[in-house]
């Protein structure tokens, strides 16, 4: 089974049923088996899902910011979350929001030297429609999942430049080279900047990054 990040109730809860049923679907779609992660609030929970759990996806709904009370306290736990898994090896899949948390998680840099992007990076269109492509880094997971050297996502984020470490490495640009995925360097932890679960239609291949990640999580359990 597939953890998939719930969030907090919110005056957008609109928003994020939306995001959350999207990701549901897209495993589902994939041939994996989701269930929906509460926003637990004890570690003892969060030890007691991981021990049931094969793979973990990180919707872009969550406690991904802001400076209220019950925020910080969610993203204390999403980080203890996250600790969690990466000890025991369990992939992970950061989309969207998600991933600039997984990126914050890691102490990735902004590169503050390189000129403006080339164009915007949050899309007049809906997000169930492409924008524009990203270019996969070779021998990326990505590259290797879809047989594709690039591919059109959507894209609802602030162009930045990240800068890999010795935790996370760069696996996918845009054409501008604004930073649109990572990976971990241990482990089987990726992030990405637009949101799959809502192209499955729009761009079919989309599917293929599920499909893959589900075959890790079955790895991870024999």
């Amino acid at each position: 089974m597939l953890m998939v990040s719930a969030g907090f109730y919110s005056a957008e809860f609109s928003v994020e049923e939306g995001v959350q049923a999207a990701c549901l679907r897209a495993i589902w779609k994939a041939g994996g088996i989701p269930f929906l992660l509460p926003s637990l609030d004890d570690e003892k929970l969060w030890v007691a899902a991981m021990e049931r759990a094969s793979g973990w996806l990180l919707s872009g709904t969550g406690p991904y910011g802001g400076g209220g009370r019950e925020v910080q306290g969610g993203e204390r736990l999403l980080r203890f979350g996250l600790e969690q898994a990466m000890e025991r090896g369990m992939p992970i899949l950061a989309c969207g929001k998600a991933c600039e948390f997984l990126a914050s998680y890691w102490g990735v840099g902004r590169d503050k030297q390189r000129p403006q992007a080339v164009f915007e990076h949050w899309q007049p269109l809906e997000k169930t429609q492409p924008f524009h492509p990203v270019v996969f880094q070779k021998e990326s997971w990505l590259m290797a999942c879809l047989g594709l050297g690039q591919l059109m996502v959507n894209s609802m984020h602030r162009p930045e430049y990240w800068l890999g470490n010795e935790h996370v490495g760069i696996a996918a640009k845009g054409l501008d080279g604004v930073t649109e995925a990572i990976e971990g360097r241990k482990g089987k932890v990726f992030g990405l900047r637009w949101n799959p679960e809502f192209l499955l239609e729009s761009v079919p291949s989309q599917v293929l990054i599920f499909r893959n990640f589900i075959s890790l999580a079955r790895q991870y359990r024999r």
